[in-house]
């Protein structure tokens, strides 16, 4: 019985760690820091340095395990998420948010007065 119940609790264990590092494994595309490269206001694409922001307006911070920071209009928001390979759903406790994942860079729509601008990131490397 004993040896039963053991065999069990192995079990179990080894199947937390394996899904652990699977969803890890998952999140690796998008793991780092991603700043903005361009925008799209009005249909047009600009350089994202030409919009005269200053450094740090916006930011994306993703972890393997799922936490993350996001920095809209220089306000910091923590939280979790799910990416799905295309898509990123985060989850903080002021924002809820997806975003676009496609060819190593991450879409952000916005929507200001009823003017829609996508804020698109790539991830910085050090």
């Amino acid at each position: 019985m004993i040896k039963r119940v053991m065999s069990i609790a192995l079990l179990v264990i080894t199947l937390f760690f394996l899904t652990a590092c699977s969803n890890s494994d998952k999140n690796i595309e998008i793991t780092g820091h991603w700043i903005p490269t361009t925008a799209v206001i009005n249909g047009n694409t600009v350089d994202y340095n030409t919009l005269g922001l200053e450094e740090g307006q916006f930011s994306l911070d993703f972890k393997a395990d799922g936490k993350c920071s996001i920095v809209l209009t220089g306000i910091k928001n923590n939280g979790t998420y799910t990416f799905s390979g295309s898509s990123i759903d985060v989850d903080t406790k002021n924002l809820k948010q997806k975003l676009s994942f496609s060819n190593n860079t991450i879409s952000l729509t916005l929507d200001y007065e009823n003017n829609p601008m996508i804020i698109s990131f790539t991830r910085e490397f050090n």
